[in-house]
């Protein structure tokens, strides 16, 4: 699938997962909603473009010409969750930070959490951000297993006798070719959809 929608796909299912948590807790500012709305946009940017810029290996074609081809690196099971729970932790420690020094510089003293209650926040907060970077890497293997190149899959253990086993295999859901326009279109509308109904705005009316 096209870049941009991936984008908007992997947004769309970011904010639906994230509306029940914001829906929840109404003391939340409407200002701040509106941050993370567009920070998890920016999550789903980054890691879907960094799965087609590391799981992408040029290859030459007879006619001459070049073009990408996905790898197994991050366009399989494994290798693209590994990817989406490690690149969202600097967001995970940004989050730590502002949450330490809003702690040290507004809260009094005797008013303060335990050491040990900053921990387990700061841990649960590295768990839930890897977590959505894991959802966008799931969307994005989804959206590509629907193409022709589909995506990789491991291969059983190589059998006694058997040569030249490759250790990946091809996988796919459907052949559509990458750039089909109705397919693009699709999961983009739906992605937007998405992304619209649990919009801070939407929230905060129903």
């Amino acid at each position: 699938m096209r870049l941009k929608t991936h984008n908007l796909l992997a947004w769309g299912v970011l904010c639906l997962t994230a509306a029940p948590f914001l829906k929840a807790v109404p003391s939340v500012p409407f200002f701040a909603k509106f941050l993370l709305w567009l920070s998890l946009l920016a999550a789903s940017v980054m890691v879907n473009r960094a799965m087609d810029r590391c799981g992408h290996r040029w290859v030459v074609r007879r006619d001459g010409v070049w073009i990408p081809r996905r790898s197994a690196k991050t366009h399989s099971l494994r290798g693209a969750i590994i990817l989406g729970f490690l690149l969202l932790q600097p967001f995970a420690a940004l989050m730590d930070a502002v949450m330490i020094y809003g702690l040290s510089t507004h809260t009094p003293a005797h008013a303060q959490p335990a050491f040990g209650m900053v921990v387990l926040w700061a841990s649960a907060a590295s768990i839930a951000v890897g977590c959505m970077g894991i959802l966008v890497a799931l969307s994005h293997l989804f959206l590509d297993s629907l193409t022709e190149g589909g995506i990789y899959r491991r291969n059983k253990p190589k059998r006694e006798g058997a040569e030249n086993h490759p250790l990946w295999r091809r996988w796919a859901l459907a052949h559509y070719p990458y750039d089909s326009c109705r397919l693009n279109g699709f999961f983009a509308l739906l992605g937007l959809a998405l992304a619209l109904i649990a919009s801070p705005l939407s929230l905060t009316a129903f």
